[in-house]
């Protein structure tokens, strides 16, 4: 499953988050990330887990270095288009 998570960096958080991510000790990957323009303190990210669970633990990890705004399991654009034509036909 994909989850969009919308998050709030922890100003006196970010020297230690830099640390783990570029030692490899955060131990996940995102599958993809963006900053707000407005604000670069906001990410906006993709996660991928198995279910609510396996987010939930990528998101205990998160939790350390940032607040946790909002979480929307979303799909693929294709998959959803095979949902529409599937429910249209």
């Amino acid at each position: 499953m994909l989850f969009y998570v919308r998050y709030r960096l922890k100003n006196e958080k970010l020297a230690d988050l830099a640390e783990e991510v570029h030692s490899g000790k955060f131990p996940y990957k995102a599958k993809h990330v963006f900053a707000s323009t407005e604000d670069p303190f906001v990410g906006l990210t993709i996660w991928e887990a198995n279910d609510q669970a396996g987010l939930d633990v990528i998101l205990s990890k998160l939790k350390i270095f940032a607040e946790v705004l909002e979480v929307i399991p979303v799909v693929s654009a294709e998959y959803a288009q095979q949902r529409i034509f599937h429910e249209l036909s």
